[in-house]
């Protein structure tokens, strides 16, 4: 049974992607969509909407803070005064990104590589109070960890964050790993981001030295 929810509120900060959406998913749903390019936007008025859900876009640098801390803006949702689910939409796959999410309060992750039809459903299945996420991540992710480090020190990253170590080893910049690895620059930068506090460092540099190879 289709859910129909008051109002969902669209954060993303592209005029042309946020409106598609904000379309495809108000006749989906058959209900309002309040779409916002960015969460301090949304959160002037927030007090006068009732959501029902809130979708963040945070694809290809949108809604992405400069350094690559994206999970920053789905804190600055999550801690705001709203009872409403959170759903983020997002090109990056990392095991490490999707639980921070659902630590932060995230009810559904969508990866980009979602059909339309499938996405619905899975924000359906967050407004009657479910939690979605692709079983593909978890799967992904246990088959392809790597160990860095030796000993007591030995930390353990996804196959897809031990070819980011490699690349930043060579010195490689985000665009140039981008490139190589066939993601997103963003998705460079939260990889880079979980592997500083897998590894307990501050920048690249540590990064090279601090992540031998057992």
């Amino acid at each position: 049974m289709r859910s129909n929810p008051a109002v969902i509120v669209l954060i993303e900060r592209r005029a042309l992607i946020r409106e598609c959406l904000a379309r495809c998913i108000g006749d989906e749903f058959g209900c309002d969509v309040a779409a916002f390019p960015d969460v301090e936007s949304w959160q002037k008025i927030s007090s006068d909407l009732g959501a029902s859900l809130i979708v963040v876009s945070i694809v290809g640098g949108s809604n992405t803070l400069e350094d690559g801390h994206s999970d920053d803006v789905i804190r600055q949702v999550s801690l705001s005064e709203t009872s409403a689910p959170i759903i983020v939409l997002s090109d990056a796959e990392d095991i490490d990104y999707v639980t921070d999410s659902l630590r932060h309060g995230v009810r559904g992750h969508i990866p980009t590589a979602t059909t339309l039809n499938v996405a619905i459903k899975a924000m359906q299945l967050v407004l009657v109070g479910g939690v979605y996420v692709p079983a593909s991540n978890f799967l992904t992710a246990r088959h392809s960890a790597a160990k860095v480090g030796a000993g007591d020190e030995t930390i353990v990253l996804t196959k897809q964050q031990s070819a980011v170590v490699d690349a930043v080893r060579q010195g490689k910049a985000n665009k140039v790993i981008a490139h190589e690895l066939k993601i997103s620059e963003s998705t460079v930068k939260v990889h880079l981001h979980n592997i500083m506090k897998k590894l307990q460092v501050k920048n690249r540099t540590e990064v090279a030295v601090k992540a031998r190879k057992t």
